[in-house]
Order: C-alpha cells, then sequence, then structure tokens
C-alpha cells in the first residue's frame, strides 16, 4: 500500500466551496437539484434538467460515499508535480451509489494497484494534505 505524500492544493471557487468545506469535516458533498433531485459532480451552476425553472436550486448534500469502481487507470506521467514520488499511480472512477453515472475521480493510495478492479465495492475516505485541505479518496469497502 503506497500514502501520497505531497498533492497539489486544490484552488476552490464559489462553486466548489462548499464541497471543499465538506471534505474538511469528512463529508462527501455533492451538489443535488432540490427539484428534480438530479446530484451534479462535478458542481454546476444550473441544473440542466430544470434549465430556466425557478424552483431548480441547487445544494450541497452529504452523501453515503459508497459506490463501484466504474473504470480505473495507471498514470506514469511524471511531469505532474505532487506526484513523482509514487508513480505510478491509480486514478479511479466511481459511480457513486446515490444515482446511476454520478462519477467521482479519485485516487486510491491506500490501495494495493492489483486490487483495483472494474466493480469493486469501495467507500470513501479522507486525505488531508496540508494548508488546511482534505482530499475524499477511495478506498476498498470493508463491508
Amino acid at each position: 500500500m503506497r500514502e501520497l505524500q505531497s498533492r497539489p492544493i486544490p484552488m476552490p471557487t464559489e462553486i466548489t466551496q462548499a464541497y471543499w468545506d465538506g471534505a474538511k469535516n469528512h463529508q462527501l458533498m455533492i451538489q443535488r437539484c432540490q427539484r428534480c433531485k438530479t446530484y451534479y459532480h462535478l458542481p454546476v451552476a444550473s441544473c440542466a434538467k430544470c434549465a430556466g425553472n425557478e424552483e431548480a436550486i441547487l445544494k450541497f448534500e452529504n452523501v453515503s460515499g459508497k459506490g463501484l469502481i466504474f473504470t480505473h487507470t495507471l498514470i506514469r506521467d511524471t511531469r505532474m508535480k505532487g506526484f513523482a514520488d509514487i508513480m505510478p499511480y491509480p486514478v479511479v472512477l466511481v459511480e457513486l451509489a446515490e444515482q446511476p453515472r454520478l462519477i467521482h475521480y479519485a485516487n486510491m493510495p491506500t490501495t494495493k494497484l492489483e486490487d483495483i478492479r472494474i466493480g469493486r465495492p469501495v467507500e470513501v475516505m479522507f486525505f488531508e494534505i496540508g494548508d488546511g485541505f482534505t482530499l475524499p479518496d477511495f478506498r476498498l469497502a470493508s463491508d
């Protein structure tokens, strides 16, 4: 198992701030339209399904943090600062349990590379990277 020692620091925007605040509190916060109940990740400025409807209000909600590995790849590009010391490293796309095709990109820093397979159940974990930032990553589900 490999732990990432350092990561690039995220740059929150007005739209993404609630996501990062949730991560700092070890909560996976995903944006959801309060009218049609559709989740969005990455966060968006307006609901595509409710386009123009005044009742379409987007709010961040705490989700279970459970899902399945939808797909994954192994990164070998050493140009990314903060990752060169752990090459190669996995990037996984996790389909969150709350909604089909609700995909969250992440790493699995504490999982052996050979254990990362499509369809495996995973759960969120949180990794503090300094400067007050915490990243949600995933590990194999313990259940």
